[in-house]
C-alpha cells in the first residue's frame, strides 16, 4: 500500500525548555522556539483559539502550551 502523504521533513527537533507561566508572552515565547515544522503548526492552532474562542487565556504548563476560557 502506498503512504497518502509524507511528511515534508523530520520532525526531529526540540523546543527549549519553558517553565510554567501564565499569560500572552510566555506561549509566544515557547511557540518561537518551536522548530519548524512545529511551530508552524502551533501558530497555526493558536491562530485558531484566538479567532474562535472569546476570552482566551493561554498558559506553559509541564512544558507545553494549554489554552483555556471561564477559568477552565
Amino acid at each position: 500500500m502506498t503512504p497518502l502523504w509524507t511528511l515534508p521533513e523530520a520532525m526531529t527537533g526540540r523546543a527549549r525548555p519553558a517553565k510554567a507561566a501564565v499569560g500572552d508572552k510566555p506561549v509566544f515565547a515557547y511557540i518561537a522556539s518551536l522548530p519548524q515544522p512545529q511551530r508552524g503548526i502551533a501558530e497555526a492552532v493558536d491562530a485558531l483559539a484566538a479567532k474562535r474562542l472569546p476570552n482566551l487565556q493561554r498558559s506553559v504548563k509541564w512544558g507545553t502550551t494549554y489554552y483555556g476560557v471561564g477559568g477552565g
